[in-house]
């Protein structure tokens, strides 16, 4: 086991000079006993020992991780003369490793925290693949539609959305990339509401659609305060033009109250609010 000869690369792994070297024994080196032991029980048996991973002390006494590779040489007699042991530090490796396992751990802190992002988001937000097909919602979204992600996998938006109304948003983003328009819905309740709806593709390496993200505004709520007064909770003048444009034989019915402003200016305006 005494060292006879080392190259270059092989003191500079261990910190030693040739001179150093040369004489010690491999053990001051190979500190790892049952390691070193398995070795050699190979070596004697097959007269190699190959890609075993342990650790070797330098001479500054820090330890390097190493993969070797021990092959025997054999005399006439067919008896081990030498030994020939040929090592590769993997200290570069293990930053790397290290490097790659924080990478991975920030990777999936960040993911943790998109993801969380994209469930509690205020916003409907559904995930489609290249086919059109749910594979992921947020709580928003089956708040808005009613239906659980199990209940949506393998179907289409065409599930709440006209068939016509889905062949269009899906063309648009295969053609443009992109999609916004207002659309009407149907939830698992039966209800209707209007939504606002903008939808975009993302791609793959070879520029190809990998997914759509499809992002859902409820305008219902938006359209009644439009449409209703908010003192009587009645429909307002926007909604009798908007009712107006719909109609083509129709009454109207006109009602006023003499002196109302008068109300107002000698009782209040609370009173005349309850009045109206």
């Amino acid at each position: 086991g005494k060292i006879l000869y080392v190259n270059e690369s092989f003191s500079k792994i261990l910190g030693y000079s040739k001179e150093e070297i040369i004489g010690r024994h491999i053990r001051e080196i190979a500190i790892e006993e049952s390691i070193y032991n398995a070795c050699m029980i190979s070596v004697k048996s097959t007269g190699k020992c190959l890609d075993q991973e342990t650790i070797f002390r330098r001479k500054d006494g820090t330890l390097v991780h190493v993969v070797k590779n021990v092959n025997a040489l054999y005399n006439e007699k067919g008896d081990i003369e030498y030994l020939i042991v040929n090592a590769r530090d993997l200290t570069h490796l293990d930053n790397i490793n290290k490097q790659l396992q924080m990478l991975k751990t920030y990777l999936e802190k960040r993911y943790e925290l998109i993801y969380s992002i994209f469930l509690n988001i205020n916003d409907a937000v559904a995930i489609l693949d290249k086919n059109g097909y749910y594979l992921e919602q947020n709580k928003a979204h089956e708040n808005l539609i009613g239906y659980s992600i199990e209940e949506l996998i393998g179907k289409t938006p065409s599930i709440h959305l006209k068939k016509e109304d889905f062949e269009k948003f899906f063309q648009e983003v295969k053609s443009k990339g992109s999609y916004l328009g207002e659309i009407s819905i149907k939830t698992k309740s039966g209800e209707y509401k209007d939504v606002e709806l903008f939808a975009f593709a993302l791609y793959d390496e070879n520029g190809e659609i990998s997914n759509i993200i499809g992002i859902k505004k409820d305008k219902s709520l938006e359209k009644q305060l439009i449409y209703i007064d908010k003192l009587t909770n009645l429909p307002n003048r926007i909604k009798l033009m908007e009712d107006l444009k719909n109609l083509t034989d129709y009454r109207i019915l006109v009602i006023n109250i003499d002196s109302f402003k008068e109300i107002n200016d000698v009782y209040g305006v609370d009173i005349g609010d309850k009045l109206l």
